[in-house]
């Protein structure tokens, strides 16, 4: 049987109070009383309630001094004890080298090399570690946005698929819209198509024809600059509805396949790490 809050001479208690602040949004918690109607220094806590509660500002709380003076009781949140381990605080793999204090240099650390994917002989960069890291995510946008925050852009072109996870946070941060290139059979409305050659193929792209009125300035994203085919294929698609180009931006550019040679009569190129 749990006790009623008590004042130390008897009779119900009184007073706001309020949960203490946590890490997350939401939390469960266990509502604990504190009863000092024992004698001076003896206290008892009795779980009287669990339930989810979102964390409040402490400052609409009566001062703990306050309510000791006039015999108050404390209620407080005390975390129930789990066997589920605490939510992570850190999502990226620990990081050793000495120079993580340079921007470039931590960005570099969460790309990950998979060799023979998608084919045997390509060495594929994998920056889902990057993107699943909150201060590596957010460090990547603002380094590929920068140079072209007074560009005036209308509109950031981002190529299928990968081109869409940094397109449209650019496109955000520049106030500009978002105009998807996808490939075949994946837009509902007329059309115009490019077929092109891929670092490990041949495909195609597509983008709606009403998407980019004459004049638009535009930037054109993706999150890698190999042999520039991709790129290419979607320049060439936004000069035929004759929008203009400000700029080319991507997370990665591979110098030894040299795909800045083939886009870089269509814009200047900003490419965030280099390898």
């Amino acid at each position: 049987m749990v006790d009623s809050p008590t004042r130390a001479g008897g009779g119900q208690s009184e007073g706001v109070c309020a949960p203490h602040g946590s890490k997350l949004p939401f939390v469960s918690h266990s509502l604990v009383c504190r009863s000092s109607a024992r004698a001076p220094g003896q206290f008892s806590d009795h779980v009287i309630a669990t339930q989810a509660v979102a964390p409040m500002p402490t400052h609409i709380n009566a001062s703990r001094a306050m309510r000791k003076q006039r015999g108050m009781v404390e209620v407080y949140h005390k975390p129930l004890r789990s066997s589920v381990p605490p939510w992570p605080s850190v999502f990226h793999p620990p990081l050793h080298s000495p120079h993580m204090d340079q921007p470039i240099a931590r960005l570099k650390a969460l790309i990950r090399d998979v060799p023979d994917f998608p084919k045997p002989g390509i060495l594929f960069k994998d920056f889902t570690p990057l993107i699943r890291d909150p201060a590596g995510l957010a460090l990547a946008v603002e380094l590929m946005v920068n140079p072209f925050r007074d560009k005036n852009v209308n509109l950031v072109i981002g190529a299928e698929s990968r081109g869409f996870i940094f397109g449209m946070a650019m496109a955000q941060a520049l106030s500009a819209g978002f105009v998807p290139v996808r490939k075949p059979g994946k837009l509902p409305w007329k059309k115009a198509s490019i077929s092109y050659e891929l670092e490990y193929g041949k495909d195609t792209m597509e983008i709606h024809s009403d998407a980019i009125e004459p004049g638009q300035r535009v930037l054109l994203v993706d999150d890698l600059l190999a042999t520039g085919g991709t790129m290419q294929a979607c320049c060439k698609l936004v000069q035929g509805m004759r929008a203009e180009i400000v700029g080319i931006a991507v997370l990665i550019e591979l110098d030894v396949l040299k795909g800045r040679d083939i886009v870089k009569s269509y814009g200047p190129i900003h490419s965030v790490l280099r390898f």
